[in-house]
């Protein structure tokens, strides 16, 4: 079953990809890019392409949130890509290493890393008011956000509506989107920004009536349309999982 219109951007935009070409890169508009005073992303594992990407177009202070990223972390999954090597599996080591490096150049000023779990209140987690209240005033007033928290995004997106004004762009994924296209249609009917993409993440696979489990979505305040007509996959788009089968989005 197809998923609702409203899901689907209105018309076609003039857009660009951050970060690498799978799992982790997302398209989004130039134009919020380089309006933004401001980068906070929610979410990140072990890849930071999309903030590597951001900060070479527009050199920003980042905040990056992301409660799994400790030392325990790092350890686990350096041990496990070195007992790899006993399997003849070399490249899973070298990326660790690789990760690892790099994580330690890229986490320093002005990018600062929060090792904190966001979500509402009521959970003594962090909500989104206060991750907005450690952005200095100045910068309050562009803020691009990227945000994906397996599934706890359904509990911040009340906040993300009161505090539209603030936002020159959002890229968030929506989890178990087959189960709720309504909250989702209801956030997008009271979010501010424009609807410019949308994208079927494939490491999920299909679920209710044959819905996609799980959505990328991309909005911005200063979209720029090059077409009336809404046309999906946009040729920047690429599969997140090359050895799972790809996606393709029906709207009715």
């Amino acid at each position: 079953m197809p998923f609702p219109v409203d899901l689907k951007p209105k018309y076609s935009y003039k857009l660009i990809r951050l970060g690498r070409n799978k799992d982790g890169g997302y398209l989004v508009d130039k134009k919020s890019i380089m309006k933004s005073k401001y980068l906070v992303t929610i979410g990140i594992s072990t890849d930071w392409s999309f903030e590597e990407s951001f900060k070479k177009r527009k050199s920003v202070p980042i905040h990056c949130y992301d409660h799994s990223l400790t030392t325990g972390f790092f350890v686990v999954y350096a041990i496990k890509s070195f007992l790899q090597l006993f399997q003849g599996k070399i490249s899973p080591f070298l990326l660790a290493i690789k990760t690892v490096i790099k994580y330690f150049f890229f986490f320093r000023a002005p990018v600062r890393l929060y090792k904190e779990r966001i979500g509402c209140a009521n959970e003594k987690v962090l909500p989104i008011n206060e991750v907005i209240s450690r952005i200095p005033k100045k910068y309050r007033e562009q803020v691009f956000i990227k945000m994906d928290i397996e599934g706890s995004e359904y509990r911040v997106l009340d906040e993300l509506v009161d505090n539209a004004s603030i936002f020159s762009g959002l890229v968030i994924e929506f989890h178990d989107a087959d189960l709720h296209i309504d909250r989702i249609s209801n956030f997008l009917n009271q979010f501010s920004l424009e609807l410019i993409h949308v994208h079927a993440n494939n490491n999920w696979g299909l679920g209710s009536d044959d819905n996609a489990q799980l959505l990328e979505m991309t909005f911005s305040r200063y979209s720029t349309v090059i077409s009336s007509e809404s046309s999906l996959p946009h040729a920047l788009d690429r599969t997140n999982n090359i050895e799972l089968p790809e996606i393709a989005l029906e709207f009715k």
